[in-house]
């Protein structure tokens, strides 16, 4: 997994387990208005269930795959805005790494998939439609770069975020 955040910018896990801390079904949403995307009404109980999430998250998959961290913020939207829209990297907003946690499936038919490139050359690396209980784990850094493809059907794209620091042992990649 080390190899493919490396070189490829990120890499993709599948682990329901790490979905079982947070009931998508149950919380409240934003309005949606003019940025296209609705994300989650927080209170006390929505914060240990998201903390349960990353807690999971962290020691299951960043910590044994990227080593020692600390943790960032946590986002849960549905829907996209317009700048998910275009070729960007997430390094400006701080975290060296990020990891999405898809609730829905997506496909050709309802678009919504994220693509992956070098962002030197700007040669495309991978494009991949999240399923359910995928963790897409993400480089940020500034040799890469992600975008996600236009939804072709109103249907759910509920993600959620988590931001960690890599340990500085692999700071020379970034």
């Amino acid at each position: 997994m080390l190899d493919k955040f490396l070189n490829n910018g990120f890499f993709k896990v599948t682990d329901s387990k790490a979905f079982k801390f947070f009931d998508i079904d149950t919380v409240e949403w934003t309005d949606k208005g003019e940025m296209g995307v609705a994300i989650i009404e927080r209170n006390d109980k929505i914060e240990k269930q998201l903390e349960k999430t990353r807690d999971y998250v962290s020691d299951n998959i960043i910590l044994p795959h990227l080593g020692s961290h600390a943790y960032s913020k946590i986002e849960v939207v549905n829907g996209l805005d317009k700048p998910t829209l275009e070729w960007h990297n997430d390094l400006v907003e701080g975290p060296n790494c990020g990891c999405l946690l898809y609730f829905d499936d997506t496909d050709e038919d309802t678009g919504g998939a994220i693509k992956f490139r070098h962002a030197k050359s700007k040669d495309q690396i991978s494009e991949i439609y999240p399923k359910k209980f995928d963790i897409i784990v993400i480089n940020h850094s500034l040799r890469f770069q992600h975008m996600v493809t236009e939804q072709k059907m109103p249907v759910p794209r509920r993600v959620m975020s988590l931001n960690f620091y890599l340990d500085e042992r692999l700071s020379k990649w970034f």
